[in-house]
This record gives structure tokens, sequence and C-alpha cells, in this order.
């Protein structure tokens, strides 16, 4: 039966709820956090949920990498969401010919095994 189930609206707004309960638990931290920003959904989503549950004087750190020369980058994207929501943001740009140096190196800073191809 139809009635059985809640509203879109009532669902959008527990989802909502839901969302940014879960970010505002990361946010409790004894280091400063922030977030990676692909400008994607999902990363901007994130990160726009943490500038709500922080005081509008707090900085946001946001950051970003992309592979040059990749005519599919998506740093334009993460750099627009960053200016529209007043983050501090920084992007990386890995070049072809580091790419083996500092594939050695962010596997020593993950401190487990290379797992998914975010990772790289």
């Amino acid at each position: 039966k139809p009635d059985q189930y809640e509203s879109e609206a009532t669902l959008v707004a527990q989802g909502r709820s839901l969302l940014a309960s879960a970010v505002r638990k990361r946010l409790i931290a004894d280091v400063p956090v922030g977030a990676f920003l692909s400008g994607g959904l999902d990363s901007s989503l994130i990160v726009a949920l943490i500038r709500a549950a922080r005081a509008p004087s707090e900085t946001t750190h946001t950051f970003s990498v992309g592979f040059e020369g990749d005519p599919s980058s998506e740093l334009p994207y993460a750099r627009a969401v960053a200016d529209a929501l007043g983050t501090c943001h920084a992007e990386v740009v890995v070049r072809a010919a580091d790419y083996a140096s500092l594939l050695t190196r962010a596997t020593a800073f993950r401190d487990a095994p290379i797992s998914e191809p975010a990772d790289i």
C-alpha cells in the first residue's frame, strides 16, 4: 500500500539529517580535518555539509589531485565548488615524470597496500 511509506519530502529530510550527523561526527578530532574534493556530487555534498556544520569563521581545507595533460580533469569542477563554498583549496597536479616516485611515497603514507584506483 502506498500509504505505508513515508513521503518523498520526509525521506529527503531524514537522509539530509543522517548525512549531516555523520559528517559532524567525523569533524570531532584533535587534529585539523580536511576533505578530498573531486568536484563530483559526493565530495561536493560532503564539503557543503562540513561548511554548514562549522562556524563561518572556521576554515575548511579541501584538496584535489589531477594529472598533467588529462583532458577529462575534474580540477575545474573542484575549484568551482571550493570557490562557491569558500574553502581553503589546494591542488596537486601530478606530472608523468613524477609518477613512479610519487607512487612510492603515496604507498608509504597510506600505510597499507594500494587497494583501489583512487589510491593512485
